[in-house]
């Protein structure tokens, strides 16, 4: 009996998954919640419509094939991550707006949850946004009305729907990601482990052309899952590290640079109680760690950046964002050469940028003498001085600073050739990349025969300046589970338990749909 039994988990163990997820955050939520809802917002009147006809004609449409999805993170749970790196830099707000969330079901959801909990203080208005927009375009309507057609696209927003754009809590957000797990019954579906390698199961046909069966997944535990699919949603892994510090040549405690990635919080301040900190980085994170030593009574904040500071509500320009965001997405995706995409891409994000809010605090801090700004510099040299335990930093104004700590906020880097899980891959299957991004399909896929999928930063090419963030989490999602699920139609025709328009031509007949599925029934 014992026997059996533990064949019977070794059995369970060798199981392959229909999905993998790797990754425990917003990303891997949004996509696992999507593969899992039947009537996603996304659909239009004429798609609820088509399904709403088929499922009525369904004689098991209370007994949906579901798919066996799991996901792996570190942590073993959700946003884990996500919610300890807020919590490290005392970060309060999102910087997406209330409309760009996890949820499949409904574009309003997390405002919904806002007022059903009486958490609509946690809600940070953009008020301020929307008239400055108005306030623009009616000055310069009134001075020269000529241009009344370039002026209307400075308006981007339509101010009865402000509120949509306001920025969410941290703490509001990740109670309405628990909800959303708990909607979807995805408290089980986290397996603890680090994946260290991912390797696929190639099958070569009779003329040469090789495709992936499925993969195997090696956890650094020893153990391996293996899927038919794997959904990589964890983002850029690898830290990016300023020329200036691979040229340091003293050696120096490995402790006195922390990239902002590691343990840089609250706590790391009280235990070091560092004198002297040098923070480098013109983005978001750079101002989060300022004032935070600052707050923890450190005696000398100095941050420095490449260029000005910059003031952004969100992660790129307001056009991309308001109402004309739809006309933006369609120029990008009728530029059809990857590199004249990756240009929108430089120029729609630019560089690092600040939220309005923050800018006010650290500008309040700077004016006080509390910290240090020197914008428009760059680091020279480092040398570690172990006499004094501290740095000796050259900046390019000609300047000496002497940190006992230097703190970087300098992002990760974006390159696919350098990420350790993608090893095997560009070798058995090497596809274009453009700086670092990947070339791949247009439902994210590596390449067609390998179902392999990239969520995130790594999707840009393929879905724009907000793959990076929270819209592109819930547009990528979108992409991926209707390949997916055309994919299973395709291979069980016989079987036609979900339903997957794939009919966006703006000429189509809704009545033709409809008896080609009675031919079909």
């Amino acid at each position: 009996m014992e026997k059996n039994g533990k064949e019977g988990r070794q059995k369970k163990k060798r199981a392959t998954l229909d999905v993998l997820v790797i990754g425990a955050g917003p990303l891997g939520l949004a996509t696992c919640a999507r593969l899992l809802e039947t009537a996603p917002d996304s659909f239009s009147e004429r798609d609820m419509a088509l399904r709403s006809w088929y499922l009525s004609k369904s004689a098991k449409k209370e007994d949906k094939q579901k798919l066996s999805l799991k996901v792996v993170d570190p942590s073993g749970c959700w946003m884990h991550r996500w919610e300890t790196l807020f919590t490290n830099l005392g970060i309060y707000y999102l910087r997406s707006p209330l409309s760009f969330h996890v949820d499949p079901f409904d574009t309003s959801s997390l405002l919904a949850f806002a007022n059903k909990k009486n958490r609509q203080n946690e809600l940070l208005s953009t008020m301020e946004l929307f008239r400055e927009s108005t306030h623009i375009y009616k000055s310069h309507k009134e001075r020269n009305k000529k241009k009344k057609k370039e002026l209307q696209h400075r308006k981007v927003f339509n101010l009865a729907q402000h509120q949509f754009f306001d920025r969410p809590s941290a703490a509001l957000f990740s109670d309405f990601c628990k909800e959303v797990v708990n909607n979807y019954s995805l408290q089980d579906s986290v397996v603890k482990g680090a994946v260290i390698r991912l390797e696929p199961q190639i099958k070569t046909d009779s003329e040469g052309s090789k495709t992936v069966s499925d993969f195997r997944v090696h956890l650094a535990s020893g153990e391996i899952l293996t899927a038919k699919r794997v959904i990589m949603t964890i983002g850029l892994q690898t830290r990016n590290f300023p020329q200036w510090v691979k040229d340091i040549q003293t050696e120096y405690p490995k402790d006195r640079i922390l990239h902002s990635l590691e343990p840089i919080n609250i706590n790391w301040f009280d235990e070091v109680k560092p004198k002297r900190v040098l923070i480098v980085g013109g983005g978001l994170t750079s101002a989060h760690i300022s004032l935070l030593a600052q707050q923890k009574g450190c005696p000398e904040v100095t941050l420095i950046a490449r260029k000005k500071l910059t003031v952004k509500w969100f992660d790129f320009d307001l056009e991309w964002i308001g109402k004309y965001r739809k006309v933006h997405l369609a120029q990008f995706f009728n530029e059809k050469d990857p590199r004249e995409r990756l240009q929108i891409l430089k120029r729609v994000r630019g560089g690092g940028s600040i939220t309005p809010e923050l800018m006010d605090k650290l500008k309040h801090e700077v004016q006080k003498g509390t910290i240090h700004l020197k914008e428009d510099v760059l680091v020279q040299s480092a040398t570690w001085l172990p006499d004094s335990s501290q740095w000796q930093v050259i900046i390019s104004d000609g300047s000496e600073l002497n940190p006992d700590y230097i703190l970087l906020a300098t992002g990760m880097l974006r390159d696919i050739n350098k990420e350790p899980l993608m090893k095997e891959m560009l070798q058995h299957f090497p596809i274009e990349t453009v700086e670092g991004l990947p070339v791949l399909t247009e439902d994210l896929k590596w390449c067609e025969g390998v179902d392999l999928y990239l969520a995130g930063a790594y999707s840009g090419l393929m879905l724009g300046p907000d793959a990076f963030n929270l819209a592109g989490a819930k547009r990528g999602s979108e992409r991926i589970s209707e390949a997916i699920f055309r994919d299973d139609e395709e291979s069980q025709s016989e079987n036609k338990e979900r339903f997957i328009p794939n009919y966006h031509g703006a000429d189509s007949n809704i009545y033709h749909y409809f008896g080609e599925l009675d031919a079909n029934a």
